[in-house]
């Protein structure tokens, strides 16, 4: 008996390299050896069973769809004005969602430029304790020379501060400095640092605009929950997936212009 077992146990072993190979054949999950052996007066010689576990791997195909984005779209969302009437105002969340996109194509072409120039900084929205100016309504701009801008703040000293932050949080890769109700600008040159600066300024604004985006997004959706129990579920629901397909829409453009804007400041073609 024992040498009958030993024989079988040899024979096991023999052919496990031909079932190592149905890894590749896929044509198993698992094979199981059940207790074939069973022990037996030596105790050297009882055998447990083991399992070969195979692991289904994505194909060069599927890697290459999923790569190129070849991926199952949803189906967007279709409402009838007649649907949404009394609960969304379909026209002015366009409107809003289109104005944060406008915003950013505004700053893309005033604030991002490889050459800096007075005009530029008109535009800078200052935000002061008496509401939010334009930057050329409380301050003369004045070009003192190629590399320096001067920014005269004398008849309204008191938005010299807010005037400062709103030039550093513009995108414009400068350094602001302050002398008494002036500030100086020393106007950078058109470096492979500069563009890479101006590039990653695009970035920061343009995620800034998908930040807005969210916001828009945020409030139509509570506006829609609020009609919960006047309205059916499959209505609210619908709409709300209606919202988030054009939230999705609009930072898809964002993302095209970014794309777009970061290839012209570095130069790429």
């Amino acid at each position: 008996m024992i040498e009958i077992l030993q024989m079988a146990a040899t024979t096991f072993r023999s052919i496990a390299p031909i079932l190592s190979g149905l890894r590749k054949l896929r044509c198993v999950k698992s094979i199981r050896f059940n207790h074939l052996l069973a022990r037996c007066t030596a105790p050297s010689l009882y055998y447990t069973p083991s399992t070969i576990s195979i692991r289904d791997y994505a194909t060069k195909k599927a890697k290459k769809e999923k790569a190129a984005g070849k991926v199952a779209k949803k189906k967007v969302v279709e409402l009838s004005e007649a649907d949404i009437e009394g609960v969304l105002d379909k026209q002015k969340l366009e409107n809003d969602m289109r104005s944060v996109l406008e915003e950013l194509r505004d700053q893309f072409i005033h604030q991002l430029t490889l050459r800096t120039n007075p005009g530029v900084f008109e535009g800078l929205v200052v935000e002061t304790p008496d509401g939010k100016f334009p930057l050329n309504h409380i301050a003369q701009i004045v070009l003192k020379n190629p590399s320096l801008l001067l920014i005269n703040l004398s008849s309204a000293p008191q938005y010299i501060s807010a005037a400062e932050e709103a030039i550093r949080k513009s995108g414009l890769n400068v350094n602001p400095q302050i002398d008494s109700t002036t500030i100086f600008i020393p106007l950078p040159k058109v470096t492979k640092e500069h563009r890479e600066n101006l590039a990653h300024n695009a970035k920061t604004l343009a995620e800034k605009s998908k930040v807005k985006l969210r916001d828009v997004h945020g409030k139509y959706v509570r506006k829609i929950r609020s009609c919960k129990d006047s309205h059916s579920e499959d209505l609210i629901h619908d709409l709300q997936e209606m919202v988030l397909d054009m939230m999705h829409s609009h930072t898809q453009q964002i993302d095209a212009l970014v794309h777009a804007k970061k290839k012209d400041l570095l130069g790429e073609k």
